[in-house]
C-alpha cells in the first residue's frame, strides 16, 4: 500500500485562500479535502470540524502549549486510522487559515503537523504567496 501524500495548506492572508477553498480545492478528484468551505460533506460545520478527532487535531496545532490540548499516541493512532479509512485511495488536503494567522508560531503548527502525521503520509505544505505590495495595500484597505 503506497504512502498517501497530506498536502497542508498554509493560507497565508490575502492570498485567495478561501477562493481555493471553496472553489478549487472542492472540485480535485483523488483528493480527500478536510478543510474550511467543503460544503456537502461531513468535515466543516461553519465554525469547527464535526469530526471530533480532527476538530481536536486542528485546536492542537493551534494551541500555545502542549497542556492547553494533549494530543495522546491514542489520539495519534485513531486520527491517522481515520483519514486512512476516509481517504482509502486518495491523497489528502489540509486547508484552514487560521493556520497563518500567528506566524510566529507557524514552526510550531508544523512540527505538530510532522509529530503526529509523518510516519504515515507524505507532507507537502502548499504556499501561495501574494505581489507585496499589493497584499499590503488589500491588507490595509480593510481596516
Amino acid at each position: 500500500m503506497r504512502k498517501s501524500i497530506l498536502y497542508f495548506h498554509l493560507g497565508y492572508p490575502k492570498t485567495a485562500s478561501t477562493y481555493l477553498q471553496d472553489k478549487v480545492f472542492t472540485q480535485l478528484d483523488n483528493i480527500l479535502f478536510i478543510g474550511k468551505y467543503n460544503k456537502g460533506t461531513t468535515y466543516w460545520n461553519g465554525n469547527k470540524y464535526k469530526n471530533k478527532i480532527i476538530d481536536k487535531f486542528h485546536q492542537y496545532c493551534l494551541s500555545y502549549n502542549n497542556e492547553e490540548i494533549e494530543f495522546t499516541k491514542e489520539d495519534r493512532k485513531y486520527l491517522i486510522a481515520y483519514l486512512q479509512k476516509e481517504a482509502k485511495d486518495k491523497d489528502i488536503l489540509f486547508s484552514h487559515e487560521k493556520y497563518c494567522i500567528f506566524l510566529y508560531d507557524l514552526e510550531l503548527i508544523l512540527e505538530r503537523f510532522k509529530e503526529c502525521l509523518e510516519n504515515s503520509f507524505i507532507i507537502k505544505p502548499i504556499i501561495v504567496l501574494r505581489k507585496q505590495d499589493d497584499a499590503i495595500y488589500s491588507i490595509y484597505s480593510m481596516w
